[in-house]
């Protein structure tokens, strides 16, 4: 039964509950028109509630509509009205985690210190939702509350952000000290309990990372360490963590958290070239079947290559560089068989010869500015175009779809054509895409470099196969061409390794080059193009651009179909 609030008791007669009922119903599907429609006939709808007390306005904010939300507030719908959990319109909008509609709460005189039955507050309520822009909102316009307040059952929003899961809120709390990592709670646990409890293991390990090892001797009210906790459950990410911590509790209490990643980081970066020059050592004690080594170094590289994902398997989620270390070992493989088992052969091809040297300099200095050189990391929120303010979460929050380009990581509005890379952790402006054989995202700075490198690198590959060409007419003179590929398995695999994988690699490079080209042409780059694929540009246009691009200047005309 839907009833009239009263301002004192809220014991005020009954209102029709059909009309009530088709009002929820309306906000349900954001039928806007006839919200307005139902409270023009009815005004006194907005003050009436159902059940536990839910007012249209409570159903609004947990939906999110914001343009519903203005339409009941300038109806004189109650901003502060409260259910039987004593829960206000604002802890609704925390709860859906949509920054509009707690904006639209504000203005029209929300109170932020309201808590519930429960002792939560707005900030308990926004980070249960995982909502980083509306902690930040909130934080930014009152700088009064506290991040690390306590509920009835003295939790705080990290208490809360661990046990629900939410992993960019979680980042965001323990970024410039916002929380206390040693918070008690009603039952003595501090975040590490919970998170190791709950098989959290990213979320455990972030915290070791400042707690240090002794956090892990650290019992809660029931006696329980976290390595306890988490050895009650039996799920895959328990397993996960209790493999990490059984490894950690093995090491003196003052040593780095990060020794047992870094291991295995500079595993998987070291493992391909490793592989591969183990494999010319034990070659050196043997006349014949290189085969039966160099073969199976590849196969294990491949393996290697094809089980692995973008992050480690591993607690941490680092990048994994086992493809940026791939690369390294073909580079630098192919630059050492040309060296010592090719160019001798080479000697009636001087200017060849001395043009291989220049190539593989360029290619080293390229490579080099491509891991030293910043991408384009964008630090400085967006400019507002007519004032050049610097826009804050306060400037974004209040717009439908503006607050997205809030970045929840960097906390910045980010600039036109920027994109947030997970892998690299920083804003991109003109952002291409992140390359996994560089561990480094390609953006406005070095995508022209990245053009350049892999042109470079694909002539190299195709060099080096012209010169084993020669190689093989000088080396195995009279043998037929089966004759040659036998007497190379035996003697000669590292070589045809490398032919192998150079030829693979030429066809990887020339498909890449090609996709580039086509982005650069028209003014785009691989992650902001638009869904509109037909040509716009002329040829003439697109050749400059190419032109322009080259030569890592501004595109010489802006595709009309990006420029939005």
């Amino acid at each position: 039964m839907a009833q009239l609030m009263a301002p004192s008791d809220g014991n005020a007669p009954s209102a029709p509950s059909y009309t009530y009922n088709l009002l929820m119903t309306a906000i349900s599907n954001f039928a806007t028109e006839q919200v307005t429609k139902l409270i023009q006939e009815e005004p006194q709808l907005v003050h009436t509630y159902g059940w536990h007390r839910q007012t249209v306005l409570h159903r609004a904010c947990l939906l999110g509509h914001s343009g519903i939300v203005k339409i009941l507030l300038e109806a004189q719908a109650d901003v502060n009205a409260r259910n039987n959990f004593n829960e206000t319109p604002l802890h609704y909008a925390c709860k859906r985690g949509m920054p509009p509609v707690v904006h639209c709460l504000l203005e029209h005189g929300a109170d932020v210190f309201l808590v519930d039955n429960l002792g939560k507050g707005v900030l308990h309520h926004a980070a249960e939702a995982g909502s980083v822009p509306v902690l930040h909102m909130l934080c930014a316009q009152y700088p009064e509350l506290q991040l690390t307040c306590q509920d009835n059952n003295l939790q705080t929003p990290l208490h809360i952000a661990v046990k629900s899961a939410k992993l960019e809120t979680f980042h965001y709390l323990m970024r410039k000290g916002r929380s206390n990592l040693k918070a008690v709670d009603g039952d003595g646990n501090w975040p590490i309990h919970i998170s190791a409890q709950e098989g959290y293991g990213h979320m455990t390990w972030s915290q070791l990372c400042v707690l240090g090892l002794s956090a892990l001797n650290v019992s809660n009210k029931h006696g329980c360490t976290p390595y306890q906790l988490a050895n009650m459950y039996d799920t895959p990410r328990h397993k996960e963590l209790i493999k990490e911590l059984e490894w950690l509790k093995k090491l003196p209490e003052k040593s780095n958290v990060k020794q047992p990643a870094y291991i295995l980081w500079y595993f998987y970066l070291l493992a391909p070239v490793l592989s591969y020059s183990a494999a010319i050592l034990l070659t050196r004690f043997m006349t014949a079947y290189h085969a039966l080594i160099f073969f199976p170094a590849v196969a294990g590289d491949m393996w290697l290559l094809k089980g692995s994902g973008h992050r480690l398997n591993h607690v941490s989620r680092w990048p994994n560089p086992v493809f940026a270390g791939t690369f390294v070992a073909g580079m630098l493989h192919t630059m050492l068989a040309y060296m010592i088992v090719v160019r001798p052969h080479m000697v009636e091809h001087p200017l060849f010869v001395w043009m291989s040297y220049v190539l593989a300099v360029v290619i080293l200095v390229l490579f080099y500015k491509l891991v030293t050189v910043d991408p384009g990391t964008a630090t400085q929120s967006a400019q507002d175009k007519v004032t050049g303010k610097i826009l804050t979460i306060l400037d974004v929050g209040r717009e439908e779809r503006k607050w997205e380009e809030f970045c929840v990581d960097c906390e910045i509005v980010k600039p036109k054509f920027t994109k947030h890379c997970r892998l690299c952790e920083r804003c991109m402006a003109g952002m291409d895409h992140h390359c996994l054989f560089l561990l480094k995202c390609v953006a406005s700075r070095n995508h022209s470099l990245f053009v350049w490198f892999i042109l470079c690198c694909m002539t190299c590959m195709i060099m080096f196969l012209y010169s084993v060409y020669v190689y093989r007419y000088r080396a195995y003179a009279g043998l037929s061409l089966t004759e040659t590929l036998l007497e190379m398995l035996a003697v000669d695999a590292w070589v045809l390794s490398l032919v192998l994988l150079n030829m693979m690699s030429v066809f990887w490079a020339w498909s890449l080059l090609m996709y580039q080209c086509r982005l650069i042409q028209n003014g785009y780059t691989a992650y902001f193009q638009p869904e509109f694929k037909g040509d716009v540009l002329t040829d003439y246009e697109k050749f400059m651009n190419m032109l322009y691009f080259l030569a890592n200047r501004r595109p010489h005309i802006v595709n009309p179909c990006i420029d939005v």
